[in-house]
């Protein structure tokens, strides 16, 4: 009876309420290759126009937001026309941080935020906005969502204004198993530019790998989504990076060194910490 009346809440609030969506794309990426039986497929993809249906179907929608990891190439990547197509509008995480939500919606009346991703920077965005009296409809994967979210699922005096829908329940509708055949295009996009050579960035830490088209051998690089990691974070050894993304995030680093209290500050804080599991990391390397 009580989640009867927690849903019909909710479905009279979707009716009234315009409901604006923002997804964390490395988070729910991330999560679409770990499989329930607690396996890592890395060919697994996410169906974005299906996806898109889902978070859409039945509401009055607002603003469509996707945020990529914070490497300036990624913005403009053609994998991210999938989006676009879907009428979401694709930023860098350094151009988005999970406060940027409080300043963009936070002077509305209080509406409904439908937020993909399961990561614990955004925790303390969700308890703001609950407080300022939003309603928040969180999506995101059991396998990458922070306890501090479950923590608010779990407060009965937050019941109708905050719930958690796993994706895991629709996988089978928003993902398919990406095969690479030889001569196509990893995205099924056919008029995809070749990749210009990579330049030797001068810097300590500069990684001597070139990047190459992954295989469904190798994992992909979780910033850009379509080359081979070849790089890992020390000391956690998440081997996440491209060479070409490991690079832009070392240059990344460089230009906001010394950045003044504001977004600078907060985008230096998110990049100096693996995009994986969150540890601070001491440097990049060649992964053996």
């Amino acid at each position: 009876m009580e989640a009867a009346l927690q849903s019909l809440s909710w479905r009279v609030a979707e009716m009234n309420l315009k409901a604006h969506i923002l997804v964390d794309l490395s988070n729910v990426f991330m999560g679409c290759r770990r499989l329930p039986d607690g396996g890592y497929d890395t060919q697994q993809r996410l169906d974005v126009e299906r996806f898109s249906q889902i978070l859409c179907h039945g509401r009055r929608v607002g603003t469509k937001m996707v945020v990529a990891p914070p490497s300036v190439s990624s913005v403009s990547l053609p994998a991210n026309r999938h989006w676009q197509a879907q009428n979401f509008r694709v930023v860098n995480r350094g151009q988005a941080p999970a406060r940027t939500l409080l300043d963009v919606f936070g002077r509305d009346r209080p509406q409904i935020m439908v937020l993909c991703t399961g990561d614990g920077s955004y925790v303390r965005t969700v308890r703001e906005l609950l407080r300022l009296g939003w309603r928040v409809e969180l999506r995101c994967w059991r396998a990458t969502c922070n306890g501090g979210c479950t923590e608010f699922a779990n407060n009965p005096l937050l019941r109708g204004f905050f719930r958690i829908c796993y994706l895991d329940d629709v996988r089978q509708q928003i993902t398919f198993q990406q095969l690479v055949l030889e001569g196509s295009s990893r995205f099924g996009i056919t008029d995809m530019p070749p990749s210009p050579p990579q330049p030797r960035v001068p810097s300590p830490l500069t990684v001597a790998l070139t990047a190459q088209p992954a295989t469904p051998e190798q994992d992909d690089c979780l910033v850009c989504l379509s080359a081979v990691a070849s790089c890992e974070y020390l000391p956690c050894r998440h081997r996440v990076l491209c060479t070409r993304c490991a690079q832009q995030l070392l240059q990344d680093l460089r230009d906001t060194r010394g950045s003044e209290l504001g977004s600078g500050q907060r985008q230096r804080a998110w990049m100096a910490c693996c995009i994986l599991c969150r540890m601070p990391w001491t440097s990049i390397s060649p992964a053996a």
